[in-house]
């Protein structure tokens, strides 16, 4: 069990449609969205640029099924991933995947929704979904 990094100061809302809609996804996720190779293809490409070492802290948001979750876990060991999403049946997929990531339910779109320090945080494919601005991530970020 990973050491308390992070709290979750509010639940994801009964119904908000956003989660209604990619738990209906959810099983079939790795097969219908985003190629999941194509994607880790892309990132290896990145990484250069995305400034991940070994012993950093990261919160992933929006991690979805955990596509991206395990090459974020490689990247930084042995720092530690946290990983969010608001539907709760993509991280019964992620959890699934066994991967030594702490997977939590948590709308990073309400603010306040989570707390913690992080040395950085990887928001890949969700800037859509959540709808947040810069000025959300700035905050978020303490700059």
């Amino acid at each position: 069990m990973m050491p308390e990094k992070m709290r979750v100061t509010r639940d994801v809302a009964e119904a908000d449609p956003r989660q209604a809609y990619f738990d209906r996804l959810a099983p079939d996720w790795d097969h219908t969205g985003p190629d999941p190779q194509a994607t880790l293809a892309r990132l290896r490409g990145l990484a250069g640029r995305l400034g991940f070492r070994a012993g950093l802290d990261v919160l992933e948001v929006g991690c979805g099924t955990g596509q991206v979750s395990g090459w974020l876990a490689e990247q930084v060991a042995p720092g530690r991933v946290w990983a969010v999403d608001f539907a709760p049946l993509m991280l019964v997929q992620a959890r699934a995947r066994g991967l030594d990531v702490e997977f939590r339910c948590v709308d990073v779109c309400v603010p306040g929704a989570l707390e913690g320090r992080f040395d950085r945080v990887f928001c890949f494919h969700c800037f859509p979904i959540c709808g947040i601005r810069r000025r959300r991530w700035r905050r978020c970020a303490g700059v």
